[in-house]
């Protein structure tokens, strides 16, 4: 019987798989900031990467979500870098000119990965433990589920190359989201946006 893990620590430290990091993010509760729509959720587009502002009683959870390349310009600890990146990001400082941050910095390090290897002798990755990629567009479930009935499909096929399928499925798959979560980020998705309503409107 083969072990399907969706949880993929133990896996890595066994099996030595690699994983691929692209992006880090930074998280802390400071006081209340300003909202244009108090109560709601806010996702924000930065200058680089996004971030979210999440209202709670006396504070807010503000996120951020960038590539550690570009926040190493900011400083050197979690808490350095966060702050001078809230005081330059004009989607941000708006809202949070003034606010007081209450709690440490939280860094994620590890917010997308994909492992190399997803199967081998009596084992398999799926969803998160095969790859988790940046959340902005909810794949999450999508590709859980995906990936859980093309590993079925593997499991219970006869044919010799079947979990090789079902690892270059994942990794096309993957690689495809991220080309749709990168034109988020360089701002190609909007632009296509804005292109189809000038389209509509000239016609």
């Amino acid at each position: 019987m083969p072990v399907v893990e969706q949880d993929s620590f133990q896996i890595i430290r066994r099996t030595g798989t690699k994983r691929r990091s692209w992006r880090c993010s930074l998280v802390c509760a400071p006081r209340q900031s300003i909202y244009d729509r108090s109560g709601n959720i806010h996702v924000d587009r930065h200058t680089r990467g996004w971030g979210w502002r999440i209202p709670l009683p006396g504070k807010f959870s503000c996120g951020i979500v960038v590539n550690p390349k570009h926040l190493a310009q900011f400083g050197d600890d979690p808490e350095t870098q966060y702050d001078n990146f809230i005081k330059d990001e004009p989607a941000l400082k708006v809202f949070t000119e003034g606010s007081t941050r209450l709690t440490p910095v939280v860094k994620y390090t590890n917010y997308q990965l994909i492992s190399e290897k997803m199967y081998g002798p009596g084992w398999a990755m799926v969803g998160d433990a095969a790859g988790f990629i940046d959340p902005i567009f909810s794949t999450g479930l999508y590709l859980s589920m995906k990936g859980a009935f093309e590993l079925f499909k593997a499991i219970e096929s006869d044919q010799a190359n079947a979990m090789q399928k079902y690892e270059d499925g994942r990794h096309w798959e993957l690689k495809m989201w991220q080309g749709v979560i990168e034109s988020w980020y360089n701002g190609r998705l909007f632009s296509l946006y804005r292109a189809d309503k000038n389209k509509k409107a000239i016609r």
